[in-house]
């Protein structure tokens, strides 16, 4: 059987004793001088600590949003640049049409004269027809007279033949009417000839 452990008084020297003391004097100070002075420190760098973390994520927020604003700003940038060349193509579309539009007005106003000029054309071809109609009524007339100032010379003849010179000189007097307005109808014959070959109708 196991006997109990039986302690025994023990006796420090002074010396012991006193370094004892000493030690736990200067523990005391240590730890005093701990609370008032390093402690306050250690706190104050905690709450440095805590302003230098909220700076930073605030930092990193405004870097964040600034980073967001640069891509806003790319993008913005970028839709600029393809807005802008959208636009030189309008521009560059808008030069071609306008071009193409001088072009076509151009040939409108050509067209326009064009059709002045046949519509003139056109107007001295119908006054022209219109000579020739009155050429044809002169033609006409002038087959007519020639073929009544025939009749007439020949009852002249017969008249006088038969020895009716009453009649005869009444057929004189028609023949000489008649011979007149045939020679007026032949001038105005030679004068529309003459305004067909120089072109004045």
């Amino acid at each position: 059987m196991v006997q109990p452990h039986k302690w025994k008084a023990v006796v420090l020297h002074p010396a012991v004793t006193g370094a004892a003391g000493v030690i736990l004097g200067a523990g005391a100070i240590c730890l005093t001088l701990f609370l008032a002075v390093i402690q306050p420190l250690l706190k104050q760098k905690t709450d440095y600590q805590l302003q230098v973390d909220q700076l930073t994520a605030a930092c990193a927020t405004v870097q964040g949003e600034l980073d967001q604003t640069k891509a806003d700003l790319n993008k913005s940038n970028q839709n600029l640049q393809q807005t802008t060349g959208e636009l030189e193509d309008a521009k560059a579309d808008m030069s071609a049409k306008q071009t193409e539009l001088e072009k076509l007005n151009q040939e409108m106003e050509t067209a326009k004269k064009d059709l002045e000029t046949n519509q003139k054309a056109l107007e001295k071809a119908k006054k022209g027809v219109e000579q020739l109609k009155n050429l044809d009524t002169l033609f006409t007339d002038y087959d007519r007279q020639s073929n009544e100032l025939y009749e007439i010379l020949v009852n002249f003849n017969e008249a006088a033949a038969n020895g009716n010179y009453d009649l005869a000189m009444q057929y004189d007097a028609q023949y000489g009417k008649k011979s007149l307005e045939l020679e007026k109808t032949y001038e105005k014959i030679l004068e529309l000839l003459e305004n067909f070959r120089k072109g004045n109708y």
